[in-house]
């Protein structure tokens, strides 16, 4: 298992899933994306992220990619905040608007 120097991804991937889904939303996140909750566990600890699990989660949470990579500007899409996931929210990439 490789970290990536430093907790900055981790740090914000975490940030993310907190604001988006919850303090224990990991599992509904990791649902969405597709993979196991232990391994999302394990990237939010600092293991590599696959490319492909970056761009879902881009997709599903309308995350900043340049934030995400570097901390540095809007970290949404749009420049906003985003409603969570986790309950009331709107459509995206398999997250049902309620």
């Amino acid at each position: 298992m490789r970290k990536e120097s430093g907790s900055g991804l981790a740090f914000r991937v975490r940030e993310i899933r907190q604001e988006m889904f919850g303090e224990h939303g990991g599992p509904l996140l990791a649902g969405q994306l597709g993979i196991p909750f232990r391994t999302w566990v394990e990237y939010e600890a600092g293991r590599t992220i696959p490319a492909l699990t970056i761009l879902r989660l881009v997709e599903l949470t309308h995350v900043n990619s340049r934030w995400l990579q570097s901390g540095r500007g809007d970290k949404y899409l749009g420049g906003g905040e985003v409603d969570r996931l986790g309950g009331k929210g709107r459509s995206m990439g398999g997250v049902s608007e309620r």
